[in-house]
């Protein structure tokens, strides 16, 4: 409120980072917003109590998927926007948390004529409400239908995947990536 010096505040904030390099990097953004919170606390004579509660890390994507994926954009895509290979296979996606437990995927669409925009920026969010952003919405649909099909319908593939995500898994263990506590128990 304004004009009031409030007895206690309280902040929740994730750490992102688009980085590939995983934890260490996400541990040191995470070091840098405690300095900065423990600097305003220095410059304002108050106290700060700082508590993390979370974990948060980049999720794994499949390369099975990612060429599954691949596939389809090449049958779904504006053939104009394609290009030869996979441009900028991240190998990340950004369920996190969520990728832990299912294999994960980001889909990009192919559509010609689309201005780059940072992620989560205003000219992104513009992009998403033109008649190109929405021929990108009907791609990334079709895209996703086609590959959840194809895993069903597919059981070959499916265990191949499967398989992919679980050596993803024990290596993010092995590295530090994520932690037993993040896995949760099968019912």
């Amino acid at each position: 409120s304004p004009n009031v010096i409030n007895p206690y505040v309280q902040v929740d904030h994730w750490v992102r980072n688009a980085d590939r390099s995983g934890r260490e990097a996400l541990d040191k953004k995470a070091e840098q917003v405690d300095t900065i919170a423990k600097g305003v606390a220095m410059a304002t004579f108050t106290e700060v109590e700082i508590r993390h509660y979370g974990s948060y890390y980049n999720g794994t994507e499949s390369a099975w998927l990612q060429a599954l994926m691949w596939l389809y954009v090449n049958e779904y895509g504006d053939k104009e926007a394609i290009s030869e290979g996979l441009s900028d296979p991240s190998g990340w996606d950004e369920t996190g948390y969520g990728s832990v437990h299912v294999p994960g995927i980001s889909i990009r669409a192919a559509v010609a004529g689309l201005p780059r925009a940072s992620g989560h920026s205003h000219e992104n969010a513009a992009i998403t409400v033109s008649p190109e952003g929405h021929e990108g919405l009907i791609q990334t649909a079709k895209i996703g239908a086609a590959v959840a099909l194809r895993l069903v319908t597919d059981p070959d593939l499916a265990a191949k995947v499967k398989e992919e995500h679980t050596q993803w898994r024990d290596y993010g263990l092995e590295e530090e990536l994520i932690t037993k506590e993040m896995i949760r128990p099968k019912p």
